[in-house]
């Protein structure tokens, strides 16, 4: 049986063609690429490259393997995508406050996909009329239209004063931009 490590090796060289340039791509030393690419010939009992003055050269084996060794390569990557996802898992209560109208309208939608891509996450929805103050705790997050920016609440997000009001986001939806004065506001919706 061969170490993953060799067989990374064999790629490297085999896309770059010296042991010193897969060496630099793997940030280790020539001599260990070498030393790697040995040790998969030995456990495979194959000559995978010509060794040249100008470098390495695959030989037929070694062409023959290459795209198994990137099928492994790949498999590889999709395992660790795969436990990094699982890694980070979102999960947990997020407190919402908002306005009724965002509640009937614009957030089942969104909240729909969201529970899809994070099942572990939960929803607590407040949608009275009164302002939550975000620094205390109250709330996590606030969609809410106020003629006060003021406080703790506005922190780290862009607010813009659209007609006698402001509107605070951390991003805008790309199809509206970001305006840049009221009459460009009332050109995006």
């Amino acid at each position: 049986m061969f170490d993953w490590n060799d067989l990374r090796a064999f790629l490297a060289v085999a896309e770059t063609g010296s042991t010193l340039a897969a060496g630099r791509a793997l940030r280790v030393s020539q001599t260990t690429v070498a030393r790697r690419i040995a040790a998969l010939e030995q456990a495979l009992g194959l000559v995978l490259f010509e060794r040249r003055q100008a470098g390495y050269l695959l030989t037929p084996g070694g062409e023959a393997l290459l795209p198994r060794a990137e099928a492994v390569k790949a498999a590889a990557g999709v395992f660790a995508d795969a436990v990094s996802g699982q890694a980070r898992e979102s999960g947990g209560t997020v407190r919402l406050t908002t306005h009724d109208i965002y509640t009937l309208t614009i957030l089942p939608p969104i909240l729909r996909g969201l529970h899809e891509a994070h099942p572990g996450i939960r929803i607590e929805l407040d949608s009275s009329e009164q302002i939550r103050d975000l620094a205390s705790g109250f709330a996590d997050v606030a969609l809410r239209s106020t003629l006060q920016a003021k406080g703790a609440a506005w922190w780290g997000a862009a607010s813009h004063p659209i007609h006698g009001r402001s509107f605070a986001a951390a991003t805008m939806p790309p199809a509206a931009g970001f305006p840049g004065a009221a009459p460009t506001y009332a050109r995006t919706t």
